[in-house]
């Protein structure tokens, strides 16, 4: 069985929703982001990354919307959100 990240044929016929979000995720590990600090002010254009499960190594970033405007929380504690900037953001 071959890798779908090798095999084109494979690549051609997934549906379009998923190569729209491999597209996204492939230009979002492009940029580069530095992670707020407690107490920074979150703007429009940051984004929140959760995890569903405390073990997760990953996050889910998502644009941040409800919250522009708040302070930040301190990234240590595994209760908060993390919020990041793109760094051409500055």
């Amino acid at each position: 069985m071959k890798s779908i990240t090798f095999d084109k044929e494979a690549q051609k016929n997934l549906p379009e929703h998923i190569k729209a979000k491999m597209k996204e995720e492939r230009e979002n590990s492009r940029n580069n982001f530095y992670y707020l600090k407690k107490g920074k002010i979150i703007k429009e254009g940051d984004e929140c990354g959760t995890m569903q499960k405390y073990n997760e190594s990953d996050f889910n970033w998502v644009k941040e919307i409800d919250y522009i405007g708040n302070q930040a929380p301190d990234p240590q504690f595994m209760s908060h959100r993390k919020y990041r900037r793109i760094i051409t953001q500055l």
